[in-house]
């Protein structure tokens, strides 16, 4: 009980969320529980407004409100796989409802980079694009779903290649 109300305190601080939990009682039934950010709870706990770094906090300044219908929402995506957890830097949800992962990498180790692509992988069956700085630009140089920027990341190169990844048919 403690655990979850920790966790939903925290959750409930967030922006742009829905969870679904069934919870088993102690007197062996089952509670469903559904809710979202639009329900209006409120939380003791204040609300992330630092980014990770200056190349994620310049990229959401230049982004704006709105760009060409795409709303760039910062880590607003969680997904799951079995035990494995991952939240992307920014999730980019059009107007229209289509949804775009958006995690940028930027100088870390090869270790690092290595442990990324593995993560990547595993959730293959999203549209996560990468933004990835030059100089760790090996692999993926030339991958689809890719945007590779020197200092800064170009708004309109994410928003062209968002556009590009849900032209086609949902993966």
């Amino acid at each position: 009980g403690v655990s979850i109300a920790r966790f939903l305190a925290a959750l409930v601080s967030c922006r742009d969320w829905t969870m679904s939990a069934c919870l088993q009682t102690l007197w062996k039934t089952s509670a469903t529980i559904r809710i979202t950010s639009a329900d209006g709870y409120r939380s003791h706990i204040t609300s992330p407004t630092t980014f990770d770094s200056e190349v994620e906090e310049s990229l959401s300044k230049r982004w704006g409100e709105i760009r060409e219908g795409w709303r760039l929402i910062r880590a607003s995506g969680i997904l799951q796989d079995g035990q494995t957890t991952f939240v992307p830097d920014f999730l980019l949800r059009h107007e229209d409802g289509r949804e775009v992962f958006l995690e940028i990498v930027g100088f870390w180790t090869p270790e690092y980079l290595a442990a990324k692509r593995k993560t990547i992988g595993r959730f293959a069956s999203k549209r996560i694009m990468l933004a990835v700085a030059k100089r760790h630009a090996k692999a993926e140089a030339d991958a689809f779903g890719v945007v590779l920027y020197k200092t800064r990341i170009d708004p309109g190169a994410i928003v062209l290649m968002a556009r590009e990844m849900t032209s086609g048919p949902k993966p």
